[in-house]
């Protein structure tokens, strides 16, 4: 491995095994890049995947690719990394390409203490989740375990997911300028109560789009799908999914030139704890949802606009 790990001359990371020696070389000061696609087909690491150490101030995949990482394990919680240090931890520009992870819970980070911030990232994500409880032993999300704090800015995800039952996509941490695609079904829905399952959970949500569909297949009569609790804020956000064979899609967060596409929202009705519309959260038509004159008019940002 070339470099001698500081900011201006990073190991530069070109295998699979030098990707797992960042436990030993790594540390709060050194810093990590990628000097071609890593690909996990044909390796040791492709038939028996385990936990990545991410021990580094910061990882700059410089554009390339993580591909092709596949673990099955029903009995326990898979991560795709594990952060070794406290602190932050800066992962910029890497795109983690066909990433199929099926577990009892599934966290992207495992549990840790320290904030892992992911700028201009891309990740293309095949889960299921295969616990019958929205708690597990990392206790968490599916961006991070316990402990873990991640912001997201200028990231691309899509997950396909299959959820015995639902639980967070994120909790705290802030997402900026992100866009988010999701194929979920779920087997089970939620009772009135159940918020700790919010896709959003305390988490702070500006200039960013969710868009997709979620399906329930849910044979015992539960009615919601939480998107959002009481903790969470969006500010600048809009929404395009379809919900099938979901009755009501439940928000309590507070809302700033928000606005999401009626005509495409399918079964769900929208419910917030102030009623059946929450202040700054428009329904709109799809017509209006393209039309930038209009969206001023909800305070809506369609371009520019300050820090």
């Amino acid at each position: 491995m070339t470099g001698n790990g500081t900011n201006e001359n990073p190991y530069i990371i070109t295998t699979v095994d030098e990707l797992y020696s960042m436990e030993e070389l790594g540390g709060s000061d050194v810093y990590f890049e990628l000097g071609n696609d890593i690909d996990f087909n044909g390796t040791e690491y492709g038939e028996h995947f385990d936990v990545i150490p991410l021990n580094c101030a910061a990882f700059d995949g410089k554009n390339y690719a993580i591909r092709n990482i596949y673990k099955h394990d029903p009995s326990i919680v898979i991560s795709i990394f594990k952060p070794l240090i406290t602190g932050t931890i800066q992962i910029n520009n890497v795109l983690f390409d066909n990433i199929t992870l099926i577990g009892k819970s599934i966290n992207i980070m495992s549990e840790a203490d320290c904030t892992v911030n992911m700028y201009n990232c891309t990740l293309l994500l095949n889960i299921k989740r295969c616990s019958n409880s929205m708690f597990d032993s990392s206790g968490c999300c599916l961006m991070h375990g316990s402990g873990v704090v991640v912001n997201l800015e200028l990231c691309s995800i899509a997950i396909k997911g299959d959820y015995v039952t639902l639980f967070p996509f994120i909790k705290r941490g802030r997402i900026y300028r992100t866009h988010i695609n999701v194929d979920l079904c779920t087997h089970n829905l939620c009772t009135t109560d159940d918020d700790d399952s919010s896709f959003f959970y305390s988490v702070d949500v500006q200039d960013s789009w969710l868009s997709g569909k979620i399906k329930s297949i849910d044979s015992d009569g539960r009615k919601y799908i939480y998107m959002a609790n009481a903790m969470s804020g969006f500010n600048n956000y809009f929404q395009t999914v379809t919900y099938e064979a979901v009755p009501f899609m439940y928000w309590r967060a507070s809302f700033n030139g928000c606005f999401y596409d009626v005509d495409v929202i399918g079964s769900a009705e929208f419910q917030s704890r102030n009623g059946s519309q929450a202040d700054g959260f428009s329904a709109l038509t799809t017509d209006q949802c393209k039309d930038a004159a209009y969206l001023k008019t909800i305070g809506f940002v369609c371009e520019g606009g300050d820090e």
